[in-house]
């Protein structure tokens, strides 16, 4: 079966363009897309995407080792890429690289993807996948009324030699 992971790391804001990036490529390949996020198992940060309605799957380890080809020998691996027929996408940050959303032999991305243009096509669902939903509505406190308390009145009566103190 054929299918293309999209590493997902970071923080929250770099996770969000991840998974933006993964549902165009999804849409725009017509393949069904992985996450893999095995980067936070030796990662400080955490997988906070879970925070929104995601659907698509995450990768097993064996996936992910076919979509970089590691279950290839390490000499076939450098000689495909030497020829050019790697299938390991080049890191990206900022740039826009259109090409990465047309089909490709390319099975694994990993970069940022922070431009908006790789998800135009799709930016409706995105924005509904990102909203949150509205908090649950508050409910009503009964307003007790405040008791106050009563102090009594109490004086109290300092003297000394040069000052009088009364309060």
């Amino acid at each position: 079966m054929a299918f293309k992971v999209v590493q997902i790391c970071g923080g929250l804001g770099n996770q969000m363009f991840q998974y933006a990036f993964a549902k165009s490529l999804q849409k725009h390949s017509n393949t069904p897309v992985l996450l893999d996020i095995t980067s936070f198992d030796w990662s400080d940060r955490k997988m906070q995407l879970e925070l929104f309605p995601i659907d698509l799957p995450y990768a097993s380890a064996k996936e992910i080792a076919i979509a970089k080809m590691q279950h290839l020998p390490k000499l076939v691996r450098d000689a495909l890429k030497c020829m050019g027929f790697d299938r390991v996408s080049q890191e990206i940050v900022f740039e826009y690289e259109p090409k990465l959303l047309k089909p490709s032999r390319l099975t694994y991305f990993f970069g940022y993807f922070q431009d908006p243009r790789y998800f135009d096509a799709i930016s409706p669902l995105i924005k509904q996948t990102f909203t949150l939903p509205p908090p649950p509505p508050k409910k009503k406190k009964k307003k007790k009324k405040k008791k106050r308390k009563k102090m009594k009145n109490f004086f109290f009566f300092l003297r000394s030699k040069k000052a009088c103190l009364c309060i």
